[in-house]
């Protein structure tokens, strides 16, 4: 999101690439991407930056109330076995200041078709929606 000047998914500095079933937590109030729940949905992955981060970005964007989605584990739990990418503070979804755009890593579009392994993404859009019509 160019208007904080942070990548709060981390670097791509790590090479390869991981295909697997991600779970994520609703972090912060219900919004237009969320009223929904979210379970888990599928991903491609490819390793991010891990380790110390210089930035309190993370802790900034959190006081706002920005941070809409975090990488948890199969217990719920956001650490890093859960975390497909190195985000920092397991971060995997932010909005706008307006609550208007969102900026996501893990790709709901590619979980929106049992043939594709989960459905689990659809809910992104089905918020969007319910609230478009409401």
């Amino acid at each position: 999101m160019a208007e904080v000047g942070v990548n709060a998914f981390g670097e791509e500095t790590l090479v390869g690439q991981e295909c697997r079933k991600i779970s994520l937590r609703i972090h912060g109030q219900p919004q237009l991407h969320t009223n929904l729940a979210i379970v888990g949905q599928g991903g491609t992955h490819q390793p991010g930056q891990r380790g110390e981060q210089k930035s309190a970005r993370p802790t900034e964007l959190e006081e706002r109330g920005r941070v809409i989605f975090r990488y948890v584990d199969a217990d719920g739990n956001a650490n890093e076995s859960g975390n497909p990418n190195g985000s920092m503070a397991n971060i995997a979804g932010i909005v706008s200041s307006e609550g208007n755009v969102l900026g996501m890593m893990p790709h709901p579009e590619r979980a929106v078709e049992g043939l594709l392994g989960s459905s689990d993404g659809l809910a992104v859009f089905e918020s969007i929606l319910s609230r478009v019509a409401a």
